[in-house]
This record gives structure tokens, sequence and C-alpha cells, in this order.
């Protein structure tokens, strides 16, 4: 798959497709709160290390325990018995005052230029589902009125005139379910967990497309490996793909293929990006409405015929 050729033509067509018969999911990381927040006085965002270190500052713990090597999840295990150790309490109640702090740190909100800004992309785009490993309520506020907030206890639902948004590593609307520590992605990868179930089916069914995200995730990797391996059933009329906008400060324009048949898109700007793409749609609409008339001719010379 990695020898295939797609053009930026090609491509747009695929997610203008997805747009136009409604099968378009969004997959958002952190490098979507990054663009929305980005030069903003007042809030910041984090990545996953940047987090963990404010975390160890505020919570007092001097062991710098992000630097040691280990994978980010046994790093906030690792802060929580060291918090246990050093204030007296159970590894669960430090467990629980990780969490809240980090709900405090993600309580973000961008201005009201970029979330105008961005709700007139998602309008445009019209996204049938988002899955996002944020903490942070971002994309309720871009959607405003129209989000449907899920959390990894609730079940997925998708309700008329609504956008589902499945926090599937939990939100700061419940701390508690935020999946941080060894101990919760231990749980999350369970083949009975409902997200390591419903999560593949959701990106088997639509054409996805992945914003501020890397795959570095073991239950998104666990996902896309199912979607691809194990649910190897394929529709003759169309096999939806995904396709991840990888930010890059020299980007190359061209998409191209990784080894994993996933479509990569090099950005230097998810606004830029996604400009151009509604553009494109705009022009992709017209072209349909033309054909879409011209067949409506002809059902109706057949019909009278």
């Amino acid at each position: 798959m990695s020898d295939s050729k797609i053009t930026k033509d090609e491509l747009f067509n695929i997610i203008c497709k997805a747009i136009s018969t409604d099968t378009l999911g969004f997959f958002i990381g952190s490098g979507f709160t990054k663009a929305l927040l980005k030069g903003n006085s007042k809030y910041s965002a984090y990545s996953w290390d940047e987090l963990l270190k404010e975390t160890c500052k505020q919570m007092g713990i001097k062991r710098d325990v992000t630097n040691e090597g280990m994978p980010y999840p046994q790093v906030a295990s690792t802060i929580c018995h060291e918090y246990s150790r050093l204030n007296t309490v159970s590894y669960l109640d430090a467990e629980r005052r990780l969490k809240y702090k980090i709900a405090d740190l993600v309580d973000v909100y961008p201005t009201e230029y970029m979330l105008k800004k961005y709700n007139d992309y998602f309008d445009s785009m019209n996204p049938n589902w988002i899955v996002t490993t944020n903490y942070d309520s971002i994309i309720e506020q871009i959607l405003e009125g129209k989000a449907f907030s899920i959390n990894p206890k609730d079940s997925y639902v998708k309700i008329k005139n609504f956008t589902p948004v499945y926090h599937i590593h939990g939100s700061k609307t419940d701390p508690e379910s935020i999946v941080i520590t060894n101990e919760d992605y231990t749980h999350t990868l369970r083949i009975s967990d409902y997200r390591h179930a419903r999560l593949p089916f959701l990106m088997k069914e639509s054409t996805v497309l992945m914003i501020g995200y890397s795959l570095n995730d073991l239950n998104v990797l666990s996902a896309v490996d199912y979607c691809q391996n194990v649910y190897s059933n394929v529709s003759r009329a169309y096999q939806p793909p995904i396709v991840q906008l990888l930010h890059k400060k020299d980007a190359n324009d061209e998409p191209y293929y990784d080894n994993n048949g996933i479509i990569i898109q090099e950005i230097e700007s998810i606004g830029a990006f996604f400009q151009e793409l509604i553009d494109y749609n705009k022009k992709y609409r017209g072209v349909i409405g033309k054909k879409a008339k011209k067949i409506n001719g002809y059902v109706e010379q057949f019909t009278n015929a």
C-alpha cells in the first residue's frame, strides 16, 4: 500500500464524498487544542509530557519522573505512588487527586474569534461523529448546542441534529473518568471493554479524518489494527479510508500512503487545510448538483416514455 499513489484532488474528492453521504468522522487529538489556543494569553495547551510535568509541579512532586524513560501512563502511576508516599494517603486517593488536578489544567477556553472560525468549519464539513482523546471541552464549545458528549462509561448514541463527541479517554466534566495511569490503560485494553469493541466499528464504517493526533496511543493503534486486519470485510461499492493530517513546518502538499494504508496529508495549519477543503467542497457540490440534475432528467424521460 505504501507504493500506491494519490493526488490531493483525489484525497479531497474522498473527503467531500464522505461529507455528502454523511459518513465523515473526526478523530481529534491534543494538536487540535494547541492550534486553537495558539497565541492565547490566558490559557495554555499541554502535550502529554507537559501536562504530567505541570501536574508534578502542582502536586509537589520533586522527583523528575518525566525524564526517567518511562512510558507516560507509567509516569502517571509513578506520580500517584510518589504523592501517596509523601502525603501518607492511599494510592486511590492520590490517583483521584491527579485526575482532578488534570481536569483543572485542561479547563480552557479559546477566543470567540477562534470558536466562530472553527464553528463555521465544522458546520461546513458536518462530521457524523467525533472521537477525541482530549479531556477538554473545546469541541463542545465549537459545536455549541449541537454537541452530544459521551464519556467512557456511557454507550455511544447518535441522536438526530446532534453530533456525538466521544471522549474515549475521559473528560474534565467527570474527572474520575480520565484515562491517564497504567491501571486505566490496562482496563481499556480488555477485550470486553466497550471502547475496545466500539471504536473499530466506527472507524471501519466511516471516512476518518485524524486531526492533531499522532498514532502513538495503544487504544487507537489497537482499533486501527482491528479495523484493518480483524474486521476485514470490505464493501465492493466503497471502502472508506483513514486520513491523518500530520503537522510539519515544511509540509509536502501531496498526500501519500503509509505502511498501514493510512493516507497522510502533511499540513502547516489545520485552519488553512480546512478552508482549502471547504472551498473545494463548494465546487464538488456544484459538480454533483449538475450530475444529479442530468440523471433526474433521464429518469423523468424514462418514466414518461
